[in-house]
């Protein structure tokens, strides 16, 4: 389990340049390599924690490969559609695990997908695109 810190994570004004909503939006966490920064002390859930070691365990724990991880995610957009795409198809595995109900398996797709094409990650899909990407579990 990756230490959690009740803060913003070292590079926050970087982040806050690239996604002006993260000041507007409750809630967001942020990986940086085995830790969580939780500024706003949020519940996280199994689903959520699978999703942030996804990025964590793609930064590593070495200060300069998570420097070079933030750097490229906010810089390029293939390479941040990429990592959240990973990151939500994680969490969203977690969440179907025990879920049999075709109406309730498509509610959750639909609720990851929303969040996967909103504004905090700078709307860099579509609604359609992020269901198609994240359908195939």
């Amino acid at each position: 389990m990756p230490d959690l810190i009740l803060s913003y994570p070292p590079n926050i004004e970087a982040i806050r340049k690239v996604f002006p909503a993260v000041e507007k939006t409750h809630g967001v966490i942020f990986s940086w390599g085995d830790k969580i920064y939780n500024p706003d002390n949020i519940p996280i859930s199994t689903a959520l924690y699978a999703h942030e070691a996804v990025h964590g365990s793609r930064q590593t724990a070495d200060e300069s490969a998570i420097l070079k991880w933030w750097s490229t995610y906010l810089d390029d957009l293939d390479f941040r559609v990429k990592e959240e795409v990973l990151g939500h198809r994680a969490e969203l595995k977690v969440q179907l695990q025990n879920v049999a109900d075709r109406n309730k398996r498509n509610m959750l797709v639909q609720q990851v997908a929303l969040r996967l094409s909103g504004p905090i990650y700078g709307n860099a899909l579509s609604l359609a695109a992020a269901r198609s990407l994240l359908a195939h579990l």
